[in-house]
């Protein structure tokens, strides 16, 4: 049973591919430029283009499990999993999705038409909704090695980063053994009272 891991050019795929492959899980490396990729010896590179449905059949043969970044053009990607028999999806999601006006975002929307595409597969999905990625604070080492403030759009907003391959561990348990992790939940108005 082979696991397709879209978008594998970023640190989260690239780490999922990885961890898959060290554990000698099956693992379909996918990408739009797959002539680009370097994954491990023995992973299959493959194009995979989230808008361009003739590339999926490749990329989805005898894959039973997705680690899927959120692309809303590929919606119809979601059809094609299901034809393709896949049992699992693990959505690269946004903590965004779970913001007022999130309709409105630039980010937010794009992963949450995903999820709303996602939310009516006879599949099971895992939505992983991480905040800030850590990785987007390197941004930050010009400005502290010269000892000046790091200028943010929004410097009293809280957030959360969280490290790519603390990412991959999540996604690689949920491609593989927790289906308990087989939905995301938000905390009910109910409860916040």
């Amino acid at each position: 049973m082979t696991v397709l891991v879209t978008g594998t050019r970023g640190s989260t795929a690239r780490a999922v591919t990885d961890r898959l492959h060290a554990v000698g899980h099956p693992v379909r490396a996918a990408s739009v430029r797959p002539a680009e990729l370097t994954p491990p010896p023995g992973v299959e590179g493959v194009e995979l283009v989230l808008d361009r449905p003739e590339t999926f059949p490749a990329a989805l043969a005898g894959a039973r499990q997705v680690f899927l970044y959120p692309e809303p053009a590929g919606i119809a990607f979601v059809e094609a999993a299901e034809a393709a028999r896949v049992e699992h999806v693990v959505l690269l999601s946004s903590a965004s999705v779970l913001e007022p006006g999130a309709e409105d975002d630039p980010l937010a929307s794009h992963s949450l038409r995903v999820e709303r595409a996602l939310a009516d597969a006879p599949f099971t999905v895992t939505l992983l909704r991480p905040d800030a990625f850590a990785g987007n604070a390197l941004g930050w080492a010009h400005f502290i090695a010269r000892g000046v403030p790091v200028p943010l759009a929004y410097p009293d907003a809280c957030i959360a980063p969280v490290h790519p391959a603390d990412i991959a561990d999540i996604a690689v348990r949920a491609l593989t053994r927790d289906r308990r992790l087989g939905a995301a939940r938000s905390p009910s108005p109910e409860r916040s009272r």
